[in-house]
C-alpha cells in the first residue's frame, strides 16, 4: 500500500477510569473505514462483567455510565472478554484482505489515551497498527485555534458509548474533509 492508500480503525473505549495502572476497559466500538472514509465493517462489545462496575470509582466516571446505560450493560452480564473483541475486530480486517501495518488507529485522544489501553489488554491487535493516528481531537483544537471552527462539529453532546463515539469522530472527519473542498 501507498502511503496514502492506507486504512482507518476508528476506535473508541470506554474505560473505569483514565489511570492505565487500575484501570480496565469495558467497552469497545470500532468502525474500519478505506482512506476515502467509506464504512467497510464495524464492531461493537461491553467487556467484562459486573465486576468491573466496583472499578469505576470516580464520581464523575459513575455519572456518565449510569446516564448512558453501560453501568447496566455490565451489571446485566452481556460483556465479553478483550481477547474475543480483539479477535473479532482483527478478523473483520483480514476479510478485506488487510494485514499488519496496513491499518491507522483513528479518532480522538486514541494515541495518547485509548491505544495504551489497546497495547495493554489486546496486544494482537496493537500490533496490526500503523505507528501513526488520525486524531481528529487535534485537529480540532488546531483548527480552533486557528480560528476555523466551521470545520469542526460540536461534540459536547457526547453520550460516552464507544461505538456512538468513534461514528462521531469519523464524521468529524468527514466534515473537515468536505468544508475544505468546497
Amino acid at each position: 500500500m501507498s502511503g496514502k492508500d492506507f486504512h482507518m480503525l476508528w476506535i473508541d473505549l470506554e474505560t473505569t477510569g483514565s489511570d492505565l495502572e487500575t484501570n480496565r476497559i469495558i467497552e469497545v466500538g470500532a468502525v474500519l473505514t478505506d482512506y476515502n472514509l467509506n464504512i467497510l465493517g464495524s464492531h461493537r462489545a461491553v467487556i467484562g462483567d459486573s465486576s468491573r462496575v466496583t472499578l469505576i470509582t470516580d464520581p464523575i466516571v459513575v455519572e456518565m455510565h449510569t446516564k448512558n446505560g453501560l453501568i447496566e450493560n455490565l451489571k446485566s452480564g452481556e460483556g465479553t472478554t478483550e481477547y474475543e473483541s480483539e479477535d473479532r475486530i482483527i478478523q473483520m480486517m483480514e476479510s478485506f484482505g488487510l494485514r499488519k501495518h496496513d491499518v491507522a488507529i483513528a479518532g480522538s485522544g486514541v494515541q495518547h489515551f485509548d491505544r495504551p489501553f489497546i497495547a495493554r489488554d489486546m496486544p494482537r491487535l496493537n500490533s496490526w497498527l500503523k505507528y501513526f493516528s488520525i486524531d481528529v481531537g487535534v485537529m480540532r483544537r488546531v483548527l480552533q485555534i486557528a480560528g476555523r471552527e466551521d470545520l469542526t462539529l460540536d461534540t459536547k453532546s457526547k453520550n460516552h458509548r464507544a461505538f456512538d463515539d468513534a461514528m462521531l469522530h469519523l464524521s468529524e472527519l468527514a466534515h473537515i474533509k468536505e468544508t475544505l473542498r468546497r
